[in-house]
Parts: structure tokens; C-alpha cells; sequence
């Protein structure tokens, strides 16, 4: 397409839905020359056209990241522009893109907030909301000689702040409720014992204290495992349960992920639905060798195949389909001597 026809495809006003059918169509070589004119449409996430263009844009990863750097990295910073695209359009970019160009200039933008901008809710999201407030203290002490070594995915973080690192942004919901009803841990284990998961169980289990939970998790990851996940409500309730605790159930996600595991419809729901709550720095150091095991080992039964798919598509959302597949291939030792120019392992 000539550059006078794809021009035709740049939105007149806030209101030209018109190109959005042929935007979601058209090549990354034939969308380059309007991106600069695309990316001006996300300045104000009230405009009508505004999210039908973040979702041409996420089409295109690798193209639209020096925009993004451009905003973030301003002179003379647009607040409002910064946070339309740090809230709605990086995240739903591939993780290690974020991760490895993106990372730095939304840590930046975190310290030198003076309230809880989206900037700090990104971060949150990626370390946990806790933990967030201890590493942004250190961020803004300077104090970060071996901890900024920690946060380049090297080590794990300091004793004192492990604890912390694995909360999700349920934690503040579900930890720190004061427990008004005296729930008897003992009897709640024998309940879910009994596999009796009805609506009284999740409204006691919504209401225990962070300390109780902690000492009933072996129990709720049973009943994850064996949960009727025909009932949807109670599957989000459960991993919503489970998600603010992630480096307390570190061996069970393990077990259940190992290749001597016989669950597979466990493993499928581990992997698709529980894994992706989790905060990003537990994925990124815990599960993701876990997650290349199973993308390279042979399937023998339909079961299996289903574990091997769900472990591709979450692969596919942490790096992109694209790079996913060199992965593989690499992992594989099917590239056929061809380099990976995507350095993400």
C-alpha cells in the first residue's frame, strides 16, 4: 500500500472509527509511516477513537516501544499522556519487552511520584504491593547497591524483604481484614477436608487474617485441585484466595507442575488461570523453567497435549507469539543453526 493510501487510514477526528477494520488488517512495514500519527490519538484515554487505537497499536510491540520511550522519557512530561500509556497500553505489551526497554523509564517516573500514580501501580503489579513499599523506599534512599542487583532478575531479594516480594494486589483486601468473626482454623480444614465447597465456605475463608490463611494453604491448594470448576464464580474466588501468596505455595505449584504429576487437568489450571495472577517477579524466577520443561517434553496422551498447549499460550503472552516460537525452537534444537537475535533467556 502507497504511502498516500495508507494515509487514508489516519483517524480524522475523535470520533473516525472509520479506518479500525483496515488498521486491524494491514502489515507492520505498510502501518509504520502514520504510527507517529496513531500514537498521538492515546493522549487522552476519553476520546472515543482512543482505545480502538491502543488495540492497533499492541498489534505492533516492537514498532510503537521508542513512542512509548519518547512519552516517558519527556523534557516537559505530559502526566496525563504518561499514565493513559503506563495503565493501558504497556501492559498489554509482551512482559519481556516491558521488562527489557520499558522497565527503567517507568521505575523513574515511580520514584519521583508524589502520590500512588499509575507509575507505582505498574511497579506494584510486577513486585507485589508490599513489597513495592519497601523496594520504593530503597529507590528513593539510594540505597540500592546490592538490592538494584537483586531487581535485575540475578537473586533473590534480602531475607527481610522475601516475605514481602510475593503479595499480589489482593493482599491489602484479603490480609489485613481484622477477623470479626473467631473462625476456628481446625474446623475450616476439616470442611474443606469434606470437600463441602459451598458459599459459607468462601465467605469465612474471604474473612480469615493473613496469619490464618497462611496456615490453612496446603488445604486451599487441595481444594484448587479438586474444586467442580463448572461453578466460575467459585474458581476466581479461590485464586483469589491463593494469588497474594505465592512464595508460600511455591512447592505445591512445583509439585504439581513436575513431569511424575498425574493431574493434568491441575496442571492446565495451574499454568492458564492461577499462574497469570501472580506477580510478575515470581513468574519470571520460579515458574518460568518449570513452564520450558513441559514445552519440551514429548506428549503421549490428549491430556497431556492440553498441558502442552496452555503452557505455549502462557509463553505467548510473557514474550509474544513471535519470540515465543524462536524460543521453542531454541529450547528445541530446531533453529537449524539460524541465531535468535532476541536475547531473553
Amino acid at each position: 500500500m502507497s504511502y498516500s493510501g495508507i494515509e487514508k487510514l489516519i483517524p480524522k477526528d475523535k470520533f473516525d472509527f472509520r479506518p479500525f477494520p483496515e488498521l486491524m488488517k494491514i502489515s507492520e512495514d505498510e502501518i509504520k509511516p502514520i504510527l507517529p500519527n496513531l500514537f498521538e490519538w492515546t493522549k487522552d484515554i476519553h476520546w472515543p477513537i482512543a482505545r480502538e487505537v491502543i488495540n492497533v497499536l499492541c498489534r505492533f510491540p516492537n514498532s510503537v516501544i521508542p513512542y512509548i520511550q519518547e512519552v516517558l522519557n519527556s523534557d516537559d512530561p505530559d502526566d496525563g499522556w504518561q499514565n493513559v500509556i503506563i495503565s493501558m497500553l504497556i501492559p498489554r505489551l509482551p512482559v519481556h519487552l516491558q521488562v527489557k526497554y520499558l522497565f527503567k523509564d517507568v521505575k523513574k517516573i515511580a520514584v519521583n511520584s508524589e502520590y500512588k500514580s499509575d507509575a507505582i501501580r505498574y511497579m506494584e503489579n510486577y513486585y507485589g504491593e508490599k513489597a513495592m513499599k519497601k523496594i520504593l523506599a530503597f529507590w528513593r534512599c539510594e540505597q540500592l547497591t546490592e538490592l538494584q542487583k537483586e531487581i535485575q532478575y540475578e537473586h533473590y531479594m534480602p531475607k527481610e524483604v522475601l516475605e514481602a516480594i510475593h503479595r499480589g494486589q489482593q493482599v491489602l483486601q484479603i490480609g489485613n481484614i481484622q477477623n470479626k468473626y473467631d473462625i476456628d482454623v481446625v474446623k475450616l480444614k476439616e470442611i474443606i477436608s469434606s470437600g463441602n465447597y459451598d458459599e459459607d465456605l468462601f465467605f469465612q475463608l474471604t474473612r480469615l487474617s493473613e496469619d490464618k490463611t497462611q496456615l490453612i494453604l496446603p488445604e486451599l491448594f487441595d481444594c484448587f485441585a479438586k474444586m467442580n470448576w463448572s461453578i466460575i464464580y467459585k474458581e476466581v474466588e479461590m485464586i483469589d484466595i491463593l494469588s497474594p501468596f505465592p512464595d508460600k505455595i511455591t512447592l505445591l505449584i512445583k509439585e504439581t507442575l513436575k513431569p511424575t504429576a498425574t493431574n493434568e487437568e491441575l496442571k492446565c489450571s495451574t499454568i492458564s488461570k492461577l499462574l497469570p495472577k501472580l506477580p510478575i517477579y515470581f513468574q519470571n524466577k520460579i515458574v518460568l523453567k518449570d513452564i520450558k520443561r513441559i514445552n519440551i517434553s514429548p506428549t503421549d496422551s490428549e491430556k497431556e497435549a492440553d498441558v502442552l498447549n496452555a503452557a505455549k499460550l502462557y509463553l505467548d503472552s510473557f514474550y509474544g507469539e513471535d519470540i515465543a516460537n524462536k524460543i521453542l525452537s531454541i529450547w528445541r534444537g530446531n533453529l537449524n543453526g539460524k541465531p535468535c537475535t532476541d536475547t531473553v533467556l
